[in-house]
């Protein structure tokens, strides 16, 4: 094989590796929005009514949920998808694939 040949055709890889690959990349992808839904879980006291917050979080909070309550606005939904699903889908970051 010549220096020519072998430059003009870049090694791809193999469906064994582009398989351990997409496999590898779904689960980093679902381990990170698993991360960031925890951190903005704890971050903005999700779990408990605004009014039990602190007042930092408070402020934060209805930040989110303004800009929660723009983007289930103003975003596409499926025609079965309800604003509370909506909701959760851009809080979560899951997009259908």
């Amino acid at each position: 094989m010549t220096m020519s040949m072998a430059l003009s055709q870049p090694p791809g890889l193999s469906p064994e590796a582009k398989s351990r690959l997409a496999a590898v990349v779904r689960s980093s992808r679902e381990r990170l929005l698993k991360d960031m839904g925890d951190a903005v879980q704890s971050t903005y006291r999700l779990a408990l009514p605004l009014e039990e917050a602190g007042l930092t979080e408070k402020i934060e909070r209805r930040r989110l949920e303004a800009r929660l309550d723009e983007e289930t606005r103003g975003g596409a939904r499926g025609a079965k998808e309800t604003p509370a699903q909506a909701r959760q889908r851009h809080l979560s970051g899951s997009w259908p694939s």
